[in-house]
């Protein structure tokens, strides 16, 4: 695993200053889920974790798999734990992935040349929020690049992306021509963003490295999520299409808060 500079350690205690737990897991790839009515892909998508290195108020992911086998063993050991405060990893995520996208006899299920679904990564988790994960990342796409000929969506609050391009780009030439690449913000003012998703990159950060991936040639689109209430929604608009260059993008998503569980709430408190 050369591919990202200054790696840590594949297992660590700590990640992103949040305590690590992994867990066991029989599947990493959902070939049937809700993301394709977003067309955010065709159904499949791919995610190694449970639980995020990042803490964003408006999440949702604790009132989609908070009540989970695996996060309800972890309170019975530690009735303390909020599920905010840790990153549940799913062990083996790449092989089981590897597994998954092949038969009993080790051979590509979907290589088919007329299945060029688009999968997503990640419904639950970003795919960037350090060096680790991001390597485990590229691990991933390059399990979908050899035995699929599927497309791959990524989305991030992370400044990695460009590193995870540039691996893949060196790992096989026209491997990078199958990733999309999404910057998630739904603000461009980094004190909001600060307020609101907690550990994540500044937002003037995240465009930056947008822009590089524009400028090298790269996929990209956006997402503009969660899009929050203001007072000039065309200025809102105007200025979101000029920072992200939309015109450079292949697709852009916008959406307003996701209100699951508590995610309304704690925005509101938080702002």
């Amino acid at each position: 695993m050369r591919y990202l500079s200054g790696l840590l350690a594949w297992w660590v205690m700590k990640m992103n200053t949040k305590a690590v737990y992994e867990v066991p897991a029989k599947s990493v790839l959902n070939l049937n889920s809700g993301f394709r009515k977003k067309k955010l892909c065709d159904g499949p998508t791919f995610t190694a974790g449970t639980s995020c290195c990042y803490s964003c108020r408006y999440c949702y992911v604790e009132d989609a798999v908070g009540k989970t086998t695996h996060f309800q063993d972890i309170l019975k050991s530690d009735p303390s734990v909020k599920f905010a405060g840790i990153v549940m990893r799913r062990k083996n995520a790449v092989e089981i992935l590897r597994k998954q996208l092949t038969n009993s006899k080790g051979m590509p299920k979907y290589l088919s040349e007329s299945d060029l679904r688009v999968v997503y990564a990640s419904p639950l988790v970003d795919v960037a929020p350090n060096l680790t994960l991001a390597n485990e990342t590229v691990e991933m796409i390059k399990v979908v690049m050899s035995l699929t000929n599927w497309e791959v969506r990524l989305l991030s609050k992370s400044t990695f992306l460009p590193k995870i391009a540039a691996a893949i780009a060196e790992l096989k030439k026209g491997w990078e021509k199958r990733i999309m690449f999404g910057v998630s913000t739904g603000t461009l003012e980094d004190g909001v963003a600060r307020a609101i998703e907690v550990g994540t990159p500044l937002v003037s950060k995240r465009i930056e490295s947008l822009h590089w991936l524009q400028d090298n040639g790269f996929r990209t689109y956006g997402m503009i999520c969660p899009s929050l209430p203001c007072n000039d929604y065309p200025a809102f608009a105007k200025d979101m299409a000029a920072a992200l260059r939309t015109e450079k993008m292949e697709s852009v998503y916008a959406e307003a808060l996701n209100a699951r569980g508590e995610s309304f709430e704690q925005t509101y408190n938080a702002l």
